[in-house]
């Protein structure tokens, strides 16, 4: 029988999922924005400080900046996390 997941265990993969999210955004950001903060800001529809602390994993990504992000890259938000899960290290 499996032990229980813990808190910390829960935090960890977490934490590992938006790391691997910010990564892909920063790719796509420097690919479709030639990294201009300003650019993927108003196609996001929201703050050029909000990219700048999303981008440096300063600030936790909400679901609805994951939709407003993706849409900036015109794909789907399925799109933006596909392939990323859990890995084993992080449980």
């Amino acid at each position: 029988m499996e032990k229980p997941i813990t808190k910390a265990q829960i935090e960890r993969q977490l934490n590992s999922l938006q790391e691997e999210l910010v990564k892909r955004i920063s790719k796509l950001h420097k690919e479709k924005f030639s990294s201009n903060n300003s650019h993927l800001a108003e196609a996001a529809g929201c703050s050029e400080t909000t990219i700048r602390r999303l981008l440096r994993n300063e600030q936790n990504l909400t679901m609805i900046m994951l939709c407003k992000i993706a849409y900036a890259f015109k794909i789907t938000p399925s799109e933006l996390m596909y392939g990323i899960g859990i890995n084993e290290e992080s449980k």
